[in-house]
């Protein structure tokens, strides 16, 4: 598993960032919200990786901080909620916004995110909510 990169900031777009790490070019998902606050291109980044692997493929996602890794795990711990849909959230909200949220019942907050209707967010809600309210404790 490759649990962190730390390279140069070959590429970005909303498909695919790319890190090169000692020639090796690794292509990595990440969120809106961290796309936003990479550095410019050929900057050294350090990136958490969650690596993701099916049958078929390898998937890297990529997070600049430790708890927008968690919270993306943390999502996907639901049932029915894989990668692409906790990719979704976290483009649509920040880490810290999606653990208040649950752990203080606002449902509110994700209406409007593409992909996740009433019945997502009440699954989310039963099923994460004492894990985000864990997490949360080691922020505060």
């Amino acid at each position: 598993m490759i649990a962190r990169l730390k390279g140069t900031l070959e590429e970005k777009s909303k498909e695919l960032v790319i890190l090169d790490v000692q020639g090796v070019g690794y292509g990595l998902h990440v969120p809106d919200t961290v796309l936003m606050r990479l550095p410019d291109l050929g900057s050294e980044v350090v990136l958490q990786v969650h690596t993701h692997v099916r049958e078929d493929h390898i998937t890297l996602y990529g997070f600049l901080s430790k708890l927008e890794k968690d919270v993306f795990e943390i999502l996907m711990s639901a049932s029915g909620v894989g990668p692409k849909l906790a990719l979704t959230v976290l483009s649509a909200l920040e880490a810290m916004q999606i653990l208040e949220a649950v752990s203080s019942g606002n449902k509110l907050v994700f209406t409007g995110i593409s992909g996740v209707g009433k019945k997502t967010v009440e699954k989310l809600f039963v099923e994460i909510r004492e894990k985000c309210e864990k997490r949360l404790l080691l922020e505060r």
